[in-house]
């Protein structure tokens, strides 16, 4: 399984692991009643940010895919946490 994973494309790896990142830091607490659809949206929205992030950094750091990976997972988890903080305040 896991090198069924490792086979796939870097970008597609780059959206699935931000946007889970992304997806967790943002819906703690709020996961009751969360729907697959919603987790797959909530996935790829996350992980778009992500992706962004690191093409612009890759190009930013001369290649470096360590130091843009690393810097797009921050991005997408500082994302998922004001995502999550905006919605504590609406309740």
């Amino acid at each position: 399984m896991i090198n069924d994973l490792l086979e796939l494309p870097v970008y597609i790896q780059v959206l699935l692991a931000t946007g889970y990142i992304g997806h967790s830091v943002a819906n703690q607490g709020f996961r009751d009643g969360e729907h697959k659809d919603e987790l797959l949206h909530s996935i790829l929205i996350y992980g778009m940010v992500g992706l962004m992030v690191f093409y612009s950094m890759l190009s930013f750091w001369s290649g470096s895919l360590v130091v843009s990976a690393l810097v797009a997972i921050s991005a997408s988890w500082i994302f998922g946490v004001l995502e999550n903080y905006r919605a504590q305040m609406v309740l």
